[in-house]
C-alpha cells in the first residue's frame, strides 16, 4: 500500500514527513488507487506525536516546522530552503490539519509534465483537534475543456473527487469556473485526482489554474448540515446517497442533495423513498407533500454554464434537459410510478403532493460539469426540500382512487342528494384531465354552483399559446373521451372556459354565511339526470412553480322534478326558470290531477323542485291537487307525513262542505 510505505519510509526519529513522488512515477499510479487512511489510526498518530513537528506539518532539514500545505508552494518557508527542492511536487500525498484553520494548495503549470496525474488525499483526524469533515474552496479552477454537445465530455483534462466508504461515481469536473465553489465532504477523507493530457497557450497564459483553500471542520461547526431536530433519512446500504424516509408526520424530514450545502457529486442518481403507513385512524387519507419556501435553499445547476444567471428561476418539465442535472418527483413506490414533476434551476418550490402515502424523489446529475456557485452568493448549491404529511377525509373526492393516470369521480344521487367537491388536493401528472360524472335518477336534474375558482397563469410563458387553452368544459349529459364507454349518452357542451376566464360564480355563499341562494345566472343546470365536468389543471398538471395552482370548489344538488299525476289544466306552455339563461324547462304550475282511469292507487306529495319555491323559486307557493274517481268509486287519502315549518298546525272539517282543512 502506497500510504503504508510512505509512512514507514518517512518516519525518522519520531518525525512523520510526506514525500513528493518523482514525476516519473506519477504515470504509473491509477487515478483512484490512492488508498484512504484510517481515521482511527490517524487519531492515534495525532495523539502519539511527541516530536516538534505534527502530522500536518513539514519538518525542515534544520528541524523547524512549517505547515504541510506550504511545501512546494513556490515560496521558501524553511530557512534552509528545504521545502522547495528541485523537481518537488505538491501532489501524491495525504494532507492533515488542525480543526478551524485554513490551508492553501496551488498546483502550477511548472509542476506539470505530461501526461500529468496528481493524487491528493485530504483526511480529517477526528475530534475537536483534527476535525470530522473537509471543506474545499476552489478559488481558481481551469482544468481541461468542457464540451457541451449532444454527448458532453471533458477534453484535455479533468478532476475527480471520491470519498472514503462511498461508491465511486466516475463523475468529472473540467473547464473554467468563475467565482468560488465550495465542496463539503460527507466523510472524513477525500481523494482528489487531477488528470491533464494537454496544455495549450492562451493570450495571458495557458489553460491550467488550480488553487484551493481547504479546512477541517468538526461536526459542531457544520451547523447547517447538522441542524438540531432535522432528520435526513436512513442511508441505503451500498449507495452513495439514496435514503429512506418514514414517520414524517411526527418529525422534521428534509431531503438534501449529497454534500449539501456545497457542490454535489457528478454522475450520480440519488433515490429518496418516502413512505407513510396508510393505516390512519379517524377515516383519514395520508398524502406526502414536498416544498421549499426559502428559494436560496434550492438550486440545480444548468450544465456547462460557468456563470450562473443573476435572475434565478425554477424551471420544469421540458425546460430541464435530462442530460443535465434535475429532480424527478414520482407518485408511487418505485421508479416506474407516474412522474408528477421534473424541476431544475432554483427558487421557491410550491407544494408537490402525492395521491397516497408513497413518493419517490430522484436526483440525477450529469457525468461532466464545471464547478459553480449560484448567484446571488447568498444562495446555496444543491437543495434541501421539506417533507410533510397531509391528511384528507378518506371518503372525500380530494384524491384520486383510480389506477394511476385516471382522474375520474362519480357522484351519484343514490349516495348523496347534495354536497360539495373540490379539485384534487394532490399534484396531478402533466397534461392531466379530471372528469366528474354527476348521475341522478330519471326524474332529477343536476344543479352546480362554483363557489371558488382559481385559474393559474404561468408568467414564464411555458403555458400553451393556443387561442383558447381550455381549462374547463361542462357537458349536459354523460360525456366521455372514450367513445366506446359503456353507458355513454348524448351530451351537449353548455360551457367552455379558457385558462384566462372564469365560469359563473356564486362566491358570496363562501364568504357570507346565510347569504341569499345562488341564482340560475350564477350556476349551471342540466336538462336530464346527467352532467359531466371536464377539468384540465394545466400543461404541467396542477403543480405550479409560480404561485398557487389551479383549483375550484363547487356545490351540487340533484333536483327532484317529479310531481305525479297530470297537469290540472290543459295549458301546456313551458317556461325556463327566471332568468331565462338555462336550457332546462319546468312546468309553470304545481297543480295536479290524479285520475283513477290512470291508476287506482298511488302517492302524491308536495313538489321537491327547488326552482318552484324556496332557495331557487318563490318564497310562497300554492298547489291544488285534484282526485277524480269513477261514479262508482270512492277516494281514500292517508296522510303519512307533513311538515309546515315552525308554524302550529291542526286539522278541522268544514261541516257545510265536508272538506278538511
Amino acid at each position: 500500500m502506497l500510504v503504508t510505505q510512505l509512512s514507514n519510509n518517512l518516519r525518522m526519529d519520531g518525525l512523520v514527513l510526506f514525500l513528493a513522488l518523482p514525476l516519473a512515477l506519477i504515470s504509473n499510479i491509477h487515478a483512484n488507487t490512492l488508498p484512504f487512511p484510517s481515521q482511527a489510526s490517524n487519531q492515534t498518530l495525532f495523539q502519539e506525536i511527541t516530536s516538534t513537528c505534527k502530522l500536518y506539518e513539514f519538518s525542515c532539514k534544520n528541524g523547524t516546522c512549517i505547515s504541510a500545505s506550504k511545501y512546494c508552494n513556490g515560496h521558501y518557508d524553511c530557512l534552509d530552503k528545504s521545502d522547495e527542492t528541485d523537481g518537488c511536487s505538491p501532489c501524491n500525498r495525504t494532507l492533515y490539519g488542525e480543526s478551524g484553520k485554513t490551508y492553501e494548495l496551488e498546483i502550477k503549470p511548472k509542476h506539470i509534465k505530461l501526461p500529468f496525474l496528481c493524487n491528493i488525499n485530504f483526511t480529517a483526524l477526528g475530534g475537536d483537534k483534527g476535525g470530522d469533515l473537509i471543506q474545499i474552496n476552489f478559488i481558481k479552477f481551469n482544468v481541461g475543456r468542457f464540451m457541451l454537445q449532444s454527448d458532453p465530455s471533458c477534453i484535455d483534462g479533468w478532476m475527480t473527487l471520491e470519498e472514503e466508504g462511498l461508491p465511486h461515481t466516475s463523475g468529472k469536473w473540467c473547464g473554467k469556473a468563475s467565482g468560488y465553489s465550495i465542496y463539503y465532504s460527507e466523510t472524513y477523507s477525500i481523494n482528489l485526482v487531477l488528470n491533464i493530457s494537454r496544455l495549450y497557450q492562451q493570450t495571458l497564459g495557458n489553460n491550467f489554474e488550480f488553487y484551493v483553500k481547504y479546512k477541517y471542520l468538526t461536526e459542531k461547526e457544520a451547523s447547517l448540515r447538522n441542524e438540531i431536530g432535522i432528520w435526513t433519512g436512513d442511508l441505503i446500504e451500498n449507495t452513495y446517497c439514496s435514503r429512506k424516509f418514514y414517520d414524517c408526520d411526527r418529525r422534521k424530514c428534509r431531503i438534501r442533495s449529497p454534500n449539501y450545502p456545497g457542490l454535489y457529486p457528478k454522475n450520480i442518481t440519488c433515490k429518496y423513498f418516502i413512505k407513510h403507513n396508510q393505516q390512519v385512524t379517524n377515516g383519514l387519507h395520508a398524502m406526502i407533500a414536498l416544498r421549499q419556501p426559502h428559494g436560496f435553499k434550492l438550486h440545480i445547476k444548468e450544465q456547462g454554464a460557468p456563470i450562473e444567471p443573476i435572475r434565478r428561476m425554477l424551471r420544469t418539465w421540458d425546460q430541464c434537459n435530462t442530460m443535465h442535472d434535475y429532480i424527478s418527483i414520482k407518485d408511487g413506490k418505485n421508479s416506474e410510478a407516474i412522474e408528477l414533476s421534473r424541476i431544475c434551476g432554483g427558487d421557491v418550490l410550491q407544494d408537490i403532493v402525492s395521491s397516497g402515502g408513497d413518493m419517490i424523489v430522484e436526483f440525477h446529475t450529469s457525468k461532466y460539469d464545471t464547478p459553480f456557485h449560484p448567484m446571488p452568493l447568498s444562495s446555496l448549491p444543491g437543495f434541501e426540500i421539506e417533507v410533510d404529511v397531509l391528511f384528507v377525509n378518506a371518503n372525500s373526492h380530494a384524491y384520486v382512487r383510480n389506477p394511476p393516470g385516471r382522474c375520474e369521480f362519480i357522484l351519484s344521487a343514490f349516495e348523496s342528494q347534495i354536497g360539495e367537491i373540490e379539485s384534487p388536493a394532490h399534484t396531478l401528472p402533466q397534461n392531466s384531465v379530471c372528469t366528474y360524472y354527476f348521475q341522478g335518477r330519471r326524474h332529477e336534474t343536476v344543479w352546480i354552483s362554483f363557489i371558488k375558482y382559481h385559474s393559474s397563469l404561468d408568467p414564464s410563458g411555458f403555458d400553451s399559446q393556443l387561442e383558447c387553452d381550455t381549462q374547463l368544459k361542462i357537458w349536459d349529459g354523460r360525456w366521455s373521451p372514450n367513445k366506446q364507454a359503456v353507458g355513454l349518452r348524448n351530451a351537449s357542451l353548455i360551457e367552455q372556459i379558457c385558462r384566462e376566464e372564469i365560469p359563473r360564480l356564486c362566491s358570496r355563499s363562501l364568504v357570507i354565511k346565510g347569504s341569499r341562494p345562488c341564482s340560475t345566472q350564477e350556476s349551471y343546470l342540466s336538462t336530464g339526470p346527467d352532467l359531466t365536468i371536464e377539468y384540465r389543471p394545466g400543461i404541467s398538471g396542477n403543480a405550479r412553480i409560480f404561485g398557487p395552482g389551479s383549483s375550484f370548489k363547487l356545490r351540487y344538488e340533484f333536483v327532484d322534478n317529479s310531481l305525479g299525476g297530470a297537469p290540472l289544466d290543459r295549458f301546456k306552455e313551458l317556461h325556463a326558470p327566471e332568468p331565462a339563461a338555462l336550457v332546462q324547462v319546468h312546468t309553470k304550475s304545481c297543480d295536479r290531477v290524479y285520475r283513477s282511469s290512470s291508476s287506482l292507487r298511488g302517492i302524491f306529495r308536495s313538489p321537491s323542485n327547488v326552482f318552484m319555491y324556496g332557495r331557487g323559486g318563490s318564497s310562497n307557493i300554492s298547489c291544488i291537487v285534484r282526485f277524480e274517481a269513477a261514479p262508482t268509486e270512492n277516494i281514500r287519502l292517508t296522510i303519512t307525513r307533513g311538515r309546515f315549518g315552525a308554524r302550529p298546525c291542526s286539522s278541522m272539517q268544514d261541516y257545510r262542505t265536508g272538506r278538511w282543512h
